[in-house]
């Protein structure tokens, strides 16, 4: 027979961000985490937090604009062919969620000729670096695994760093932030993860919660002796447990035969008072710490409400929009042109890109310099 017992629920414990342990030292490779998991976690949280996804899509929306502009030394259409749309656009959104940036650069197959033919961009946490002894030392190869937890299954191999390969071998040009972090660089929203973290939790109580009946738990109190053995009264806590568990059991019947009214079943609800209000409450407040995080200068900018700073004013937008342009969206488009540039030189000497604005934002480029 089971005994009056006391079950004791462990809540999770959040980890702050530990930068000095990150860098994974193996004999052949450094992650960023074990198995480059630092990367999957800020995936974690960009996939997880509205919030935070929809100002990373913002962002890149900004940076992006209508695109790469050859304004010398390579025409448009060559342009384009070596960077399309779609990988210029992957290399703004991993460069804004994790820091960092790898592309891997294609040599043409012509005789006597070496010319960048292709640029794709890879993911963060595809790309480790080889272990070279000395951090300070420059990088001469990455290891490349399109999965690194599985890498057992998807073998990593060894690729030359931009400007080491032989011949007209395959290489990584690696862009990240500009950061004291050795190797591999933090995003500049990393005070923010455990706020894009909150978010994640919330709407997973709120699910949660629904799938229970929308209580916090139940107490079934039983007032008719003690079962026969321990087999048969787990046997009855289980089949309460599947009655009273899941929203598509809402509103089920439990039927109980009692010889008297002194030995029905009690089922009472647990309720925590004032429930919504405070995760009301945590929502604004993780919200607000993500646009900080993300150096927002209005909400507004990126789809939501402002009760502070400016406003829906068209003379006020534009002052915000400046503003983020100035200090947010121009230094990571000059730090992406210049990457692109030192990649496509050697191919065209003259080379010079910029980004192309959206007309509707009518953002001129002496306003934002």
């Amino acid at each position: 027979m089971k005994k009056d017992k006391l079950q004791i629920i462990n809540l999770n414990k959040y980890e702050r961000v530990d930068t000095s342990s990150l860098l994974n030292m193996g004999n052949k490779f450094v992650t960023f985490g074990i198995d480059n998991n630092f990367f999957y976690k800020l995936e974690d949280r960009y996939y997880g937090s509205p919030t935070n996804s929809a100002v990373i899509n913002s962002y890149v929306n900004y940076i992006m604009g209508e695109g790469l502009v050859a304004n010398k030394g390579i025409n448009q259409k060559t342009l384009d062919k070596i960077l399309d749309y779609n990988d210029l656009k992957n290399l703004i959104l991993q460069l804004k969620m994790t820091g960092n940036a790898p592309v891997q650069v294609i040599y043409s197959k012509l005789p006597d000729q070496k010319k960048v033919a292709k640029l794709y961009a890879l993911q963060s946490k595809q790309v480790a670096i080889k272990n070279q002894g000395d951090l300070s030392d420059p990088i001469e190869e990455f290891w490349f695994s399109y999965d690194w937890k599985l890498k057992t299954k998807f073998k990593p191999y060894e690729v030359p760093a931009f400007g080491k390969g032989s011949d007209k071998q395959t290489e990584i040009y690696y862009l990240k932030n500009n950061q004291s972090e050795p190797l591999f660089s933090l995003p500049d929203w990393v005070s923010g993860m455990q706020f894009a973290q909150m978010e994640e939790e919330i709407s997973n109580y709120i699910i949660n919660h629904i799938k229970n009946n929308f209580s916090a738990g139940k107490i079934v109190n039983i007032y008719q002796g003690e079962a026969e053995d321990e087999e048969a009264e787990e046997e009855a806590e289980r089949l309460i447990k599947q009655r009273l568990s899941g929203s598509q059991n809402a509103g089920g019947i439990i039927v109980s035969f009692n010889k008297s009214p002194d030995k029905k079943t009690e089922v009472d609800n647990i309720e925590i008072t004032d429930a919504y209000q405070q995760f009301q409450y945590i929502a604004d407040y993780a919200k607000e710490q993500i646009f900080t995080s993300h150096s927002v200068t209005s909400p507004s900018l990126f789809g939501a409400d402002s009760n502070t700073g400016f406003s829906s004013d068209s003379e006020q937008m534009q002052t915000a929009l400046k503003t983020l342009y100035r200090s947010q969206i121009n230094p990571i488009r000059s730090k992406i042109i210049d990457a692109l540039e030192d990649v496509l030189r050697e191919s065209y000497p003259e080379i010079e890109l910029d980004f192309k604005d959206f007309e509707e934002l009518n953002i001129n480029t002496e306003e934002n310099e």
